[in-house]
């Protein structure tokens, strides 16, 4: 009889625990649900935005992609800038390498490009490097 009391009440404060772990989770779910439904609502309204720009705008009216992407703080567009010339310059020395494969441009005319190009891109990575440092961003 002892023993069955015990075995009872170990499976109570078993399902207590139970009950208290599930609350928890339901906790979280609602507010991540919270969470989806504001990020839900950001995305419609930006689609709603989009759509009204797209609908206005003429075919013949060009729009500069540079200005239509910006940077919250100086410091990103910074950071976004150097990462772009540092793509830039990865394009041009792949390009440079394709001509001197095809007998383009000369050897020396290759060298003197990619060099000047990678001091460049040296100097765009290490400013990339900072920039992320400062921002808190993974290096």
């Amino acid at each position: 009889m002892h023993a069955e009391l015990a075995s009872i009440r170990q499976t109570h404060a078993d399902l207590r625990a139970g009950q208290q772990k599930l609350k928890v989770i339901l906790d979280d779910l609602a507010q991540e649900q919270k969470r989806m439904e504001g990020a839900l609502i950001v995305y419609q309204e930006k689609k709603a935005e989009i759509s009204s720009v797209l609908s206005t705008s003429s075919p013949e009216k060009t729009v500069e992609i540079d200005q239509v992407i910006d940077a919250c703080t100086p410091l990103h567009k910074q950071l976004l800038c150097c990462y772009v010339y540092d793509c830039a310059i990865d394009d041009a020395i792949y390009f440079l390498g394709q001509a001197l494969s095809r007998g383009r441009i000369s050897l020396t005319n290759y060298l003197k490009e990619v060099r000047q190009l990678s001091r460049r891109q040296f100097i765009y990575r290490a400013t990339l490097q900072k920039c992320r440092i400062k921002a808190k961003m993974p290096v």
